[in-house]
């Protein structure tokens, strides 16, 4: 065959019903073959029928129930400003169980001993899943709350049959819809909507659920589906065939999963021009092309396809799919991408077009002199992401020797270099955990071999001076450290110089990026344009791919505004390190420059929500509306205008954190011998933070940050996550 000329642009692009329409020899490998062979697995492999009363998923949630006088067939965060619900519970945590046609909710007893006695929980909410009684939406498309109305008024006509029925041959049915709230609710016989806010602890898990009460629920795929490849400036249309019984079989999962859209997307490219010769431009441009499908807002933020398997360990073909079947209730639907999954930068562009590259950290041991007799302490000194931990030597966690040069393990031996790297990142979690404080390396101002001139004020003289050296911070603050020699002393000068110049400049230019790629995508929204294409590539260094792998031992630093629960003040900003599935709390005073570490927050079991939930977890006077905006201006050069609801958060802990590490620990920190002690259901918070973030945009970062940390927490943690969701027993 002859080969086919060079010239970009040579061919003409094919139709899309015609690559699919392919038959035998000619859809081999194409995206048409790829449907043949998952039609031919599904036939023989077929699911098993759902039995009625058989349990198919079931899981732990924050549910808040409302009842709406009017007949709701939707119901998001908009409807709640406009028409708030006429009664309304807090949120209470629940056991939501979906069988065949109905959506039950359980709670714990409030007699004890009582579930031991019946031998299960008890029956709260019954929720049909009929597509002509029930709807579902998106609640809050941030923290993905998911929100199912549905009519009272048929509801109690349900209750009072099975109630009045002289038919039903066991009164245990009856029982259970006697003693529960539903009943209480129905009894005055109000005409109006049940509406019921979920909130699942993972987004995946949230995902899995809205697609399949979506498809119980009637939904229907679109017939088409565009991919947009921003990087090449183009868009690929694929086509959906349509399912004989169910919407979403598994042949078409398989079809269209994640990394079956992507290489069809590559095949239909093939076909119109010269692809391969772009791909390899582009990579020699930027460096190895990952590509990822993302769904990317109408602000600017950008949901990664990331998760292919579920929490429990098995595949997720309906990855995609279910992002498409979320699309179809948006009043502004978000862009199917096809991205490049960017990795945190480890160089930095100013703006005169020279480069900087991150230096490499530093750590060891130091002795620290802080003035007075005996005012001296052995610590240990480590850098991290633009900040200084220190902790005492008791508590250090210093790294293995240094394998001789020139050995290779990651090329020899990759299995034993990818655990080198995690039990890396686990050394670095515990000893920030167990530090005693921080410095923000933004702080330091000077840092110089010592001088008595400019050194720290002792009651003794220091007995090697010339192996000292000084850090001067923020406020005029002196710390003098003493190291083992004095080319050791001279190395820590040099390497802390390095590392603050270049931390400085590293938060400005991520602020400014920051700033210009919310303003661009605010301009698009209001002008109906696309983001040009500097601006949408500063979207992948925004959600990068290090926060969902776990790259790097830190997930994210940033100074937030917290308060404890509802009814206290907003401290004082606290730094907060997200690392080894915990949040930990750094106190920042103006004149102390070294922060010391408060507390330690565990996320295993815990709700991060958002907008109209978090915010109505905030008591705050009615003059502050939550949609107000005030321009402000930071440290860094941030800017912002956003209103408190948009820069709100609440992160709901499973327990107290005083009870971590006594009574229980987190899965990944117990013995492989004990036994993990589940956590009971909470009606009331055990232990609420509320996060106030700088802008929006932060605080959905902060909010997917959280998200990922906790989806690979889970999923390294099968059997421990599956007895947390499972805890207590169903009729």
């Amino acid at each position: 065959m002859e080969a086919a000329p060079t010239t970009q642009g040579n061919k003409a692009p094919a139709k899309p019903g015609d690559v699919l329409s392919r038959e035998g020899e000619d859809a081999a490998g194409t995206s048409a073959g790829a449907v043949e062979e998952a039609m031919e697995e599904a036939d023989m492999d077929e699911e098993e029928a759902i039995l009625p009363g058989q349990v198919v998923m079931k899981d732990r949630m924050l549910v808040r129930v409302g009842y709406h006088r009017e007949i709701m067939t939707h119901y998001d965060e908009t409807i709640q400003r406009r028409k708030p619900c006429s009664r309304q519970e807090p949120l209470e945590e629940y056991l939501v169980v979906w069988r065949k046609n109905q959506v039950e909710f359980y709670q714990d007893w409030s007699t004890p001993f009582k579930e031991r006695i019946k031998g299960y929980k008890r029956l709260c909410y019954i929720v049909p899943l009929s597509p002509t009684r029930t709807h579902m939406s998106i609640f809050n498309e941030a923290d993905m709350s998911i929100c199912l109305t549905t009519s009272a008024d048929k509801l109690a006509h349900d209750m009072h049959l099975v109630l009045d029925s002289k038919t039903t041959r066991s009164t245990t049915m009856k029982d259970r819809v006697k003693q529960s709230k539903q009943a209480k609710w129905l009894q005055k016989g109000r005409k109006g909507t049940h509406v019921f806010v979920l909130k699942i602890a993972e987004r995946s898990r949230a995902m899995d659920w809205y697609w399949e009460m979506w498809r119980e629920l009637g939904g229907e795929l679109p017939g088409r589906m565009d991919i947009n490849i921003p990087s090449f400036s183009t868009t690929v249309r694929l086509a959906l065939p349509e399912d004989e019984d169910m919407v979403g079989s598994k042949a078409t999962c398989q079809a269209f999963s994640p990394k079956e859209t992507i290489k069809t997307s590559y095949e239909m490219m093939a076909e119109a021009v010269d692809f391969d010769a772009l791909v390899q431009q582009r990579s020699e441009q930027s460096g190895e092309l990952d590509l990822k499908l993302a769904w990317k807002s109408i602000d600017g933020n950008v949901d990664w396809v990331a998760w292919d398997t579920t929490v429990q360990g098995k595949s997720r073909d309906w990855a995609l799919l279910s992002g498409l079947a979320k699309q179809q209730g948006e009043k502004q639907p978000s862009v199917l991408q096809i991205r490049q999954a960017n990795h945190r930068p480890r160089s930095l562009r100013l703006e005169d077009g020279s480069v900087l590259e991150d230096p490499p950290g530093v750590e060891g041991y130091l002795v620290r002199h802080t003035g007075g007799a005996t005012a001296k302490e052995q610590v240990y000194l480590s850098v991290y992401d633009g900040c200084a931990y220190i902790s005492l030597k008791a508590n250090a966690y210093p790294p293995l020797v240094p394998a001789k040069e020139g050995s290779t393990p990651a090329d020899l031996f990759p299995d034993v270099h990818h655990e080198h790297n995690e039990v890396e990142r686990r050394r670095t979690s515990s000893f920030i955990e167990h530090s005693t404080g921080l410095v923000d390396m933004r702080d330091m101002e000077e840092v110089r071999m010592h001088t008595p001139e400019t050194g720290v004020k002792t009651a003794i003289q220091l007995k090697r001076p010339e192996q000292c050296f000084d850090v001067r911070l923020t406020g005029g603050t002196i710390s003098t450290f003493e190291a083992r020699s004095v080319a050791d002393a001279e190395e820590w000068v040099e390497k802390l110089k390095e590392l603050a110049s270049y931390w400085k400049r590293r938060h400005r230019v991520d602020a400014r990026g920051r700033m210009d790629a919310t303003a661009q995508s605010h301009g698009s929204l209001f002008a109906g344009t696309e983001l040009d294409k500097g601006s949408d590539a500063l979207l992948s260094n925004v959600w990068d791919w290090c926060v969902i792998k776990g790259c790097r031992p830190i997930t994210m630093t940033g100074r937030l505004f917290v308060r404890k629960g509802k009814w206290t003040k907003y401290r004082r900003s606290r730094l907060m390190v997200l690392t080894g599935g915990c949040l930990i709390a750094f106190k920042v005073k103006a004149e102390d420059p070294v922060h010391e570490r408060k507390q330690r927050y565990p996320l295993f079991g815990a709700y991060t929500f958002s907008g109209m939930l978090a915010q109505e977890e905030v008591h705050e006077g009615g003059h502050q509306s939550g949609l107000a905006s005030q321009a402000r201006v930071y440290q860094d050069g941030l800017q912002s205008t956003d209103g408190l609801e948009d820069r709100t958060f609440c992160v709901r802990l499973s327990a107290k954190p005083s009870t971590w590490g006594h009574s229980r620990t987190q899965p990944w920190e117990r013995m492989a011998d004990k036994k993990w002690a589940t956590v009971p259901l909470s009606q009331a918070s055990p232990f609420t933070l509320i996060f106030r973030t700088r802008s929006k945009l932060e605080r959905d970062r902060w909010i997917w940050a959280i998200n990922a940390e906790m989806e690979r927490q889970v999923r390294d943690n099968v059997e421990v996550e599956e007895a947390h969701r499972n805890c207590g027993n169903v009729p």
